[in-house]
């Protein structure tokens, strides 16, 4: 039977923890008690835990440092921290209004964006206006690097389906066909046209292409963007995202750093 010390603990608060019982069981940190926390949550362990301070609260101690870790980077109130949370929300929550699009057709956040925002907003950068949300260039796709951008509704709308025709030179095929017959990367192609390319020029001018072997000059030094990924640390799909969609030069090989 737990001795008369576990039960002067009841009413003892420790921590966030207040004792309200002593049950059956003893460990080696002394008899079971039950707790309730401040926050509304329950506890039950060992009272030697709680009288040494071992244990202060149910874990929601925990969850908060968790949270705090979470949100130094000094964007948590920023839009582009509320569209991570969206993302990552309607790709995994069953109650998220939009899950049924999502979350219950297989879309997936990759690893590096659902356990870092520091990772999403290096690889996708600022929101460029309030009119501009996650978009997916590849619909059946996830969301990751290098097959999402910041796009405005109108430009979303027009990502639709590879089975949209295309008409060029009278001819109608899908964008798939057009790419393949042409051999045209196509997803350089489809982006061209979402920006709002005619047709016309999105086949017939160049694409550039960062092939192996090219340098970039940067900060005094000249290296080739895979060089560039190992001195700088910044992932290599990150640094090409970046070259594709046009980002300055400096801002191509700037490590963001946050608060």
């Amino acid at each position: 039977m737990p001795g008369k010390s576990s039960a002067t603990s009841i009413g003892v608060k420790f921590g966030r923890l207040t004792v309200v019982e002593v049950v059956a069981g003893k460990s080696r940190n002394g008899f079971l008690v039950n707790a309730t926390c401040e926050c509304g949550g329950k506890w039950q362990g060992a009272i030697g835990l709680l009288r040494r301070g071992v244990t202060k609260s149910c874990g929601c101690i925990s969850s908060e440092n968790t949270t705090v870790r979470n949100t130094t980077h000094g964007l948590s109130s920023s839009p582009e921290y509320e569209a991570w949370k969206a993302m990552k929300r309607r790709c995994s929550n069953p109650q998220d209004k939009d899950a049924h699009l999502y979350r219950d057709k297989g879309v997936e956040v990759c690893p590096r964006w659902k356990d870092s925002f520091e990772a999403f907003y290096s690889d996708m950068g600022p929101r460029p206006s309030p009119k501009h949300s996650v978009d997916r260039k590849e619909s059946s796709g996830n969301y990751e690097p290098g097959n999402c951008r910041w796009a405005t509704a109108t430009e979303q709308a027009r990502n639709t389906s590879r089975n949209v025709l295309v008409t060029y030179r009278g001819v109608s095929k899908t964008l798939k066909a057009w790419t393949d017959d042409l051999e045209l990367p196509y997803y350089t192609i489809k982006s061209r046209l979402a920006d709002g390319w005619s047709v016309e020029k999105a086949f017939t001018d160049p694409v550039k292409s960062v092939k192996q072997g090219v340098t970039f000059q940067h900060d005094g030094k000249e290296l080739t963007l895979s060089e560039w990924s190992r001195e700088l640390g910044i992932g290599l799909t990150t640094l090409h995202y970046r070259l594709r969609n046009k980002w300055p030069l400096e801002a191509v090989f700037t490590n963001m750093k946050f608060k």
